[in-house]
């Protein structure tokens, strides 16, 4: 870490009215309990219903399809030729999947959501020939995945998931244990620097500040979800033995843009994508992207 990453997350620490709690801030000591609750165990199963429904209408989002664009691009630079060993922890809808198997990548999915599971065998089905049969689906925790499926993967990833744990520690020990040697780790997750940009270009200030303080925003649901420092998640990962490729902004400019369909933005979408992906690890811009794309690899 860079003495200017030191400074700034020193800097983002200091506005935060509770302590942070280990290397993956939860709520503050003053949290109302009621969230304290709500943010306990899997927040996703907790509230499958509600985040299902979120998920699905982001995905069609302008911001949604900017999110797969980027990283998605990121992810098949750090793959070798086709065909390539994939794991996908809280793969869920299979969009991410799908997106490498298009280029001949072996996708497995491992979720313990099964109507999500459905659906991404239901979105594999729909592509033509041999593409079809990339994408498998385990059912199961992440936590859990060293025990459902053999490793040695060329590349794993765990992306939008660390928001729903409670303790992401369990989870990315086993990210970082089904990776091949020399293997790509790929990990997405909400930016805490970031987290009260959303709140506050909308004119929500009490809940921005909310945000700051408690280093967690509410969905549209009400459904309290956390957020992690990027430098946490690279300070665990070089511990577990990865070696850090740094991490990248995704969402800088389209966040702000809501749910709006990505169709409706036309021709100017590529050139959003475009923006996103050349402002990506470029500072202040990653700083105040929604999320974080932290890769590494295994030593």
């Amino acid at each position: 870490m860079t003495p200017d990453d030191q400074a700034d997350r020193g800097a983002a620490a200091g506005l935060n009215a509770g302590p942070r709690v280990g290397r993956s801030p939860g709520l503050s000591a003053d949290s109302d309990p009621g969230s304290r609750d709500r943010l306990s165990g899997n927040i996703w199963l907790n509230n499958c219903a509600e985040l299902r429904r979120a998920y699905a209408q982001r995905a069609q989002s302008v911001a949604g399809y900017v999110r797969f664009e980027v990283v998605t691009r990121e992810l098949l630079a750090s793959l070798g030729q086709p065909p390539q060993r994939v794991l996908d922890i809280g793969g869920g809808s299979g969009i991410q999947a799908v997106s490498l198997a298009r280029v001949g990548h072996e996708v497995v999915i491992v979720d313990p959501d099964e109507r999500m599971l459905a659906d991404a065998r239901t979105l594999a089905a729909k592509e033509l020939g041999s593409m079809r049969t990339l994408v498998s689906t385990v059912p199961g925790r992440g936590e859990d995945a060293p025990a459902l499926v053999a490793g040695d993967f060329d590349l794993v990833c765990c992306h939008s998931v660390l928001m729903y744990t409670s303790d992401p520690s369990e989870l990315l020990g086993a990210v970082a244990e089904m990776a091949r040697p020399r293997g790509s780790v790929s990990i997405l997750g909400l930016n805490r620097h970031a987290l009260a940009m959303r709140y506050g270009l909308r004119g929500a200030f009490r809940h921005a500040l909310t945000a700051m303080q408690q280093g967690t925003v509410c969905t549209d649901d009400e459904i309290p979800v956390r957020a992690d420092y990027p430098e946490d998640i690279d300070d665990t990962m070089r511990a577990a033995g990865l070696q850090s490729h740094g991490w990248s902004g995704v969402r800088i400019f389209s966040d702000h843009l809501d749910d709006a369909p990505y169709e409706s933005l036309g021709p100017k979408l590529h050139d959003l994508c475009e923006l996103e992906w050349h402002a990506r690890q470029v500072d202040p811009y990653r700083r105040v992207a929604r999320l974080f794309h932290w890769m590494g690899q295994s030593t």
